[in-house]
């Protein structure tokens, strides 16, 4: 399953931030980039603005260098380049953001799924954790509809599972 990711959005955000000696925008976080390198260079850009700095090629480049990140100049300098004469579309924001909750939202699904296949889950306790209640309740649930030949659904057995209604 590949995760959900903009690409493109990251690299014009983050060349237009640092060609344009911008901060991060509110927010927005290091963690919300699915590009590693992206990452380290928003960090880079929440480290400049902390301690005051104006971010640009060389500050953004020499905090990287500092934190040990993978990411480099010659990144940062494609990063810049590669955006020329592009103004700041705030947008890219929103949709590094947005994309960054889908991948939150199929981590927990996958990990939902991953549980759900382990015969030693307790289906009440997956039903009662906090991730569970802290979503919109699904449909309710209906009843399965009483067996051929049974008249009403008191006849199924208390194993039958629910279906939902439509």
């Amino acid at each position: 399953m590949q995760l959900p990711a903009n690409l493109d959005a990251e690299r014009h955000l983050l060349g237009c931030l640092i060609r344009d000696g911008q901060r991060l925008p509110d927010g927005l976080l290091p963690s919300h980039f699915y590009e590693p390198k992206h990452q380290d260079i928003a960090a880079a850009l929440v480290h400049l603005d902390t301690v005051g700095t104006t971010p640009d090629e060389v500050t953004v480049t020499s905090a990287l260098r500092d934190s040990g990140a993978t990411a480099n100049h010659i990144l940062v300098n494609d990063l810049t380049s590669s955006v020329a004469f592009s103004t700041l579309n705030p947008a890219w924001a929103e949709t590094i953001a947005s994309t960054a909750r889908l991948r939150r939202i199929a981590s927990v699904n996958l990990r939902i799924a991953q549980a759900v296949n382990d015969p030693a889950t307790d289906p009440d306790s997956l039903l009662a954790s906090p991730r569970a209640n802290s979503r919109p309740s699904p449909a309710p649930l209906s009843p399965r509809p009483a067996p051929r030949g049974c008249p009403s659904a008191s006849c199924s057995t208390s194993t039958a599972s629910p279906t939902r209604s439509t």
